[in-house]
């Protein structure tokens, strides 16, 4: 009689439940979506409805914006082309514009799904299955994430390129070699990063830096070759963009509207009174412009919380008695709920922090250490991007310290945010695996953890309703 070998059956059910489980959370991911495209008015967001005129001037007008009629219009046009070939299509079957709007936004969904997956695909380099969805509800949870899927902006496709370039460059470090056309596809993922934020050149540039590292320790498939056909691909690419930019907005690469936004850099002393103070009251009042001045705080409060009220829903709020609504330092007003909300989350995203600064002791610890084989250059690699994305902030805050018009915020380096996390749970996962000692430390680490997905999940997935 023909008995079924037991370990195969406990496999196959291992990865049926697996399957089940992505696709409830998928479901769920999908459900949060579509619930809030429909429920949520998606004009109000950042830039006023720029980056809308944007891809409208392309969709309909067939050109880009010009500076004098849209300010952002020195943005990197690859997420405005994209969404303007299918709102074409839109335009097509439907004539009302918020529900042109809304279908846009759908797209949104669509994006974010890719980046969560590699997020996910990045974490199972270092991570069993069930950790490596937590990292990635973790990420998906933060408030910039958020934003980044409810509202028509570009940020979300920073986000992809910059982890497909990660996913890629880290899978290719793990194989230990480079395939023979590998100059090609890194071409090509670094042309479009580029041709979609400025951003991407944080990893783009730490990409090609442990390249070259790689290359004069004659790491397989590296070779000439392939430096020579990434450059090429990339500037042809970019080439068409950068000629378009020099002609009709600015005469140099930017990083901003340099006729909306002048260089005004702060002093050395002001420069280092601003990263060396914390101004603790983020955390009885969480929004704007309290801590204003003071990086830290204001980057801490917008990566854990809502700090500029970006996500409150403006319409409820509208229809709400103003006796009932919340007053934020600046004299504006937020919904109650929301308040409640960015008040718990405050104080939920210090372990978030912690976890963060473990993260980066040990992407330290690994990247100097030999015995960690090609580990070592993932970890080096994370190191280098999360620092480089911080450094990006710093850089810009100091030569545009307009404040007030958002100079510290997380969504633009919210990918520098993701390997301190995934590093911090590995290294309570590598305890976890010595001793019981080790494995109690980590449910110790994760349960603050999950209290901040799930209030986090609640605020910004049905508060908004």
């Amino acid at each position: 009689m023909f008995l079924p070998n037991t370990s195969t059956l406990y496999g196959r059910g291992k990865k049926i439940g697996t399957l089940l489980l992505f696709c409830l959370l998928f479901g769920l991911f999908l459900y949060y979506q579509v619930l809030n495209t429909f429920s949520y008015n998606p004009y109000w967001g950042y830039d006023g409805g720029g980056h809308i005129d944007y891809i409208f001037s392309l969709a309909k007008d067939h050109h880009f914006p010009t500076i004098e009629k849209n300010y952002i219009a020195w943005h990197e046009p690859l997420y405005y082309l994209v969404d303007a070939s299918v709102l074409k299509l839109i335009l097509v079957f439907v004539t009302d514009y918020v529900l042109q709007l809304k279908l846009l936004v759908l797209l949104q969904t669509v994006w974010s799904a890719l980046v969560l997956f590699l997020l996910y695909r990045i974490s199972r380099n270092l991570l069993p299955i069930a950790l490596s969805i937590i990292t990635t509800a973790l990420f998906f949870s933060l408030p910039s994430f958020h934003a980044a899927s409810l509202f028509l902006t570009n940020e979300l496709f920073a986000y992809l390129f910059a982890f497909l370039l990660s996913a890629v460059f880290i899978q290719r470090l793990r194989r230990g070699n480079f395939l023979p056309w590998d100059g090609l596809l890194f071409g090509t993922i670094i042309g479009l990063s580029l041709i979609s934020k400025i951003t991407t050149i944080v990893p783009v540039g730490v990409c090609l830096a442990i390249c070259l590292m790689l290359w004069m320790k004659r790491f397989s498939g590296l070779n000439l070759r392939f430096f020579v056909l990434t450059g090429l691909t990339v500037i042809l690419i970019n080439l068409p963009w950068q000629i378009h930019r020099y002609n009709h907005i600015a005469q140099g690469p930017s990083l901003n509207n340099p006729s909306f936004l002048t260089p005004k850099p702060l002093t050395i002393p002001e420069l280092l009174g601003n990263l060396s103070t914390f101004d603790t009251r983020v955390f009885s009042l969480p929004y704007f412009p309290m801590g204003s001045g003071n990086m830290w705080p204001m980057l801490y409060s917008d990566l854990v919380s809502d700090y500029y009220g970006i996500l409150d829903n403006v319409d409820k709020r509208n229809a709400t008695p103003k006796t009932e609504l919340f007053q934020t330092a600046d004299f504006s007003w937020v919904g109650p709920r929301h308040a409640w909300y960015m008040k718990k989350l405050i104080w939920l995203g210090i372990p978030l922090v912690g976890l963060m600064l473990a993260g980066l002791v040990e992407m330290i610890w690994q990247s100097l250490s030999k015995k960690r084989g090609m580990y070592r250059w993932i970890a080096l690699y994370g190191l280098l991007l999360s620092t480089g994305y911080l450094a990006a902030q710093i850089f810009y805050m100091y030569r545009y310290p307009y404040f007030d018009m958002g100079a510290v915020k997380a969504i633009f380096i919210l990918p520098g945010f993701f390997f301190p996390v995934l590093y911090g749970i590995e290294f309570f996962y590598r305890l976890a695996c010595k001793n019981v000692l080790g494995k109690i430390l980590l449910v110790i680490a994760l349960i603050p953890l999950m209290a901040y997905i799930t209030v986090s999940s609640v605020a910004f997935y049905l508060a908004l309703i």
